[in-house]
C-alpha cells in the first residue's frame, strides 16, 4: 500500500526553533515500533475520531502540551479524512506535517520566507529512525541553496515526528502498536513462524495488516531430546528406541513436529546404530543424531578354582552373537587393585586361566562377552561377581 508523506514548515526556523528538548521526547522510537504509514493509519484514524476532542472546525484531535512552550496536535479531518500534525512552539511558529492517503512517494515541502522549494524525501517510513534523508528538488520558488534545504527539511521531519510520537505517548497509556485496535479495527491476523531451535527461542506471530496490531506467542527452544533406550541386549528381534523431545519450560514437544529415521530400521544383530531427529513444520528447525547399540548377551560364571598365583574360570558358553569372552579379576569389588584381564578369542571355549597373581590373596572375578563388528569390540554387560582365593 502506498502513502504520502508531505512535510510543511511555514515560516523559517532556527536550530533551537526546531529541536524538541529531551525531556519531551519518548523513549523509543515509536515511528519505527509501530510501522505507521504502512499499517496503523486507519487505526490511528478510527481512535482520534473516537477518543479526540472537537474543535471549532468540526475536527478531532488529540492534544499534548510540553511544559507551557510546546503544543502538540493529531487533528482529523473530518472531511477529508486526512491527519494533520502541529508544533506549536511559544513563540507562535509552528511545524506542520500533513499526512494524505494512500501514496505515490513521500514530499516534503520547505518554506524559507521568500522562498519555497518541494522536494522528493526518498526512504522508507517504516524504517526512519531520525537519520538525515537527501532531499531531491523537484520544484523551487525563489533563491535558496541546497544546503538550506537539506539542513531546514531535515529539522522539521524529525521535529514533528518525534512531536508526534510525544503527543501519541501522552494520550494513551497503550504501546503504539496497539492503540485502541482491540475495539476499533476487526483485525484480519496473519499468522508467522519463526522457527525455535535447540538453542534458540522461536515466536508464532499473529498480525495485522491493517492496523499494525500483533500477538506474539513464544515457542519454547529444545532443551532436550530423550531416546528411550541407548543400549539393547540381543535378542534376535528388530530393537530401537522412541524418542522424546523436551522443550526448555519443561513440556513434551509434539511428535508431529519432528521426524525419526535410522541408519537401519530392521536392526537386529549386535552392533552400533544412528537414529536421526529432524525437526519439520512451522514451529522448530534444526536435526540431531545419536548412537544406540545392541550388545551380546551375557554369560555367568559356572566355577572358579584358585591354585598358586592362579585362577581357572569356568564360564557358560555364548555363542549367539558373539565372538569370544573377557575376563577380569581384581583384589578389590571395584576392579581397581591389581587388575589383570584376559582376552578368549573362541566363542564356543568355556574355560580360562587366569595367572601371574598374587599368592594367597582374594580376588573378585566377572566375565563378559563381545562381538567384533567393523573392527572394534562391542561388549555385553558384566556377570555377576564372585570370589576365590588364591593358594
Amino acid at each position: 500500500m502506498k502513502k504520502i508523506l508531505c512535510v510543511l514548515l511555514s515560516l523559517i526556523m532556527s536550530v533551537s526553533l526546531i529541536a524538541i528538548p529531551l525531556s519531551a521526547q519518548a523513549e523509543t522510537k515509536y515511528w519505527v515500533d509501530m510501522n505507521f504509514a504502512k499499517n496503523n493509519i486507519e487505526g490511528l484514524r478510527n481512535y482520534i475520531k473516537t477518543n479526540g476532542k472537537t474543535n471549532s472546525d468540526g475536527d478531532k484531535y488529540i492534544q499534548y502540551v510540553y511544559d507551557n512552550k510546546y503544543n502538540y496536535l493529531i487533528i482529523y479531518e473530518t472531511k477529508t479524512g486526512a491527519l494533520d500534525f502541529w508544533v506549536e512552539f511559544d513563540d507562535g511558529e509552528y511545524v506542520d506535517m500533513y499526512y494524505a492517503y494512500p501514496n505515490v512517494n513521500p514530499e516534503l515541502l520547505v518554506d524559507l520566507g521568500s522562498s519555497y522549494v518541494l522536494a522528493n524525501a526518498n526512504f522508507d517510513v517504516n524504517y526512519y529512525n531520525y537519520q538525515d534523508i537527501n532531499l531531491t528538488v523537484t520544484k523551487s520558488n525563489g533563491d535558496y541553496s541546497n544546503e538550506q534545504v537539506q539542513y531546514y527539511g531535515n529539522l522539521s521531519l524529525k521535529a514533528a515526528i518525534e512531536g508526534w510520537n510525544n503527543c501519541l505517548v501522552n494520550n494513551t497509556p497503550y504501546t503504539l502498536a496497539s492503540i485502541g485496535f482491540n475495539s476499533l479495527c476487526n483485525h484480519n491476523l496473519t499468522r508467522s513462524y519463526y522457527a525455535a531451535t535447540l538453542s534458540t527461542d522461536g515466536t508464532i506471530e499473529d498480525y495485522c495488516y491493517k492496523c499494525g496490531y500483533h500477538e506474539d506467542t513464544d515457542i519454547p527452544c529444545v532443551s532436550q531430546v530423550k531416546l528411550s533406550k541407548k543400549s539393547f541386549t540381543y535378542n534376535g528381534k528388530v530393537q530401537k528406541p522412541s524418542v522424546t523431545v523436551i522443550d526448555s519450560k519443561g513440556n513434551v514437544v509434539s511428535a508431529d513436529n519432528y521426524s525419526v529415521s535410522y541408519s537401519n530400521s530392521g536392526s537386529k544383530k549386535v552392533g552400533s546404530y544412528g537414529i536421526y531427529i529432524s525437526f519439520i513444520g512451522s514451529k522448530y528447525s534444526g536435526s540431531i543424531s545419536y548412537v544406540y547399540k545392541i550388545i551380546p548377551k551375557s554369560s555367568t560364571i559356572s566355577s572358579l578354582k584358585g591354585a598358586k598365583k592362579k585362577i581357572t574360570v569356568k564360564y557358560k558358553k555364548q555363542t549367539s552373537q558373539t565372538t569370544g569372552y573377557q575376563i577380569q579379576v581384581a583384589t578389590d569389588k571395584a576392579f581397581k587393585k591389581n587388575k589383570k584381564t584376559v582376552t578368549v578369542k573362541k566363542n564356543k571355549t568355556t574355560s580360562a586361566n587366569v595367572s601371574s597373581l598374587k599368592a594367597k590373596k582374594k580376588y573378585f572375578v566377572r566375565v563378559r562377552t563381545y562381538k567384533t563388528v567393523n573392527g572394534k569390540k562391542i561388549y555385553s554387560s558384566w556377570s555377576k561377581v564372585k570370589t576365590i582365593k588364591t593358594k
